[in-house]
């Protein structure tokens, strides 16, 4: 949990910076603020367990640990999917995260729309090949161009892992 504490932290200062939001100090400050996500630690461990056979043929077969999100990572925000219930997510930054909401999607029990954006056409293509090797829905699949002409939808939860770090503090303002 280290990473995502430290993912939190430096998320939270850009935002700070930018007089979003005040700073999360760690995973305590984080759901002792919000009382619907003090279950989110022994969700994120369930959903390690049952992400994990997924994300080793991830790392194996499309992308280095070092490129896609850790499995972590991944744990939380499939742990905030199973609290939150999004019916509506946006994925910018295609990857391990499409998979990951699409594994949660597919066992929700409730509609859930999915769009996973991604500014690279190569990228998308490995993405959409990934999901499909692993019988995932390869529904929602935007080219970054596509997804800012057309959609206008709003959000119940929001991954913004988009491109490069310049591209992601560029497009931040236009994902909020």
């Amino acid at each position: 949990m280290s990473l995502i504490i430290r993912a939190l932290k430096e998320a939270a200062g850009a935002l700070k910076r930018r007089n979003r939001i005040a700073a999360v100090d760690d995973i305590t400050s984080l759901t002792a603020s919000n009382p619907a996500l003090a279950g989110l630690a022994a969700r994120a461990a369930a959903g390690r367990s049952l992400l994990e056979p997924f994300y080793r043929t991830y790392v194996e077969r499309v992308s280095s640990p070092v490129w896609a999100i850790s499995l972590e990572t991944a744990a939380v925000l499939h742990a905030l999917c199973a609290i939150l219930r999004p019916a509506a997510i946006l994925d910018l930054g295609s990857g391990f995260s499409s998979a990951t909401f699409r594994i949660y999607s597919r066992s929700a029990g409730h509609g859930c729309l999915i769009h996973s954006v991604d500014d690279d056409p190569v990228w998308l293509s490995r993405t959409q090949e990934f999901l499909e090797s692993a019988g995932l829905s390869t529904d929602g699949l935007l080219a970054w161009s596509q997804f800012r002409a057309t959609v206008s939808l709003r959000y119940d939860l929001v991954f913004h892992d988009l491109g490069n770090m310049s591209l992601r503090a560029d497009s931040l303002d236009f994902v909020l």
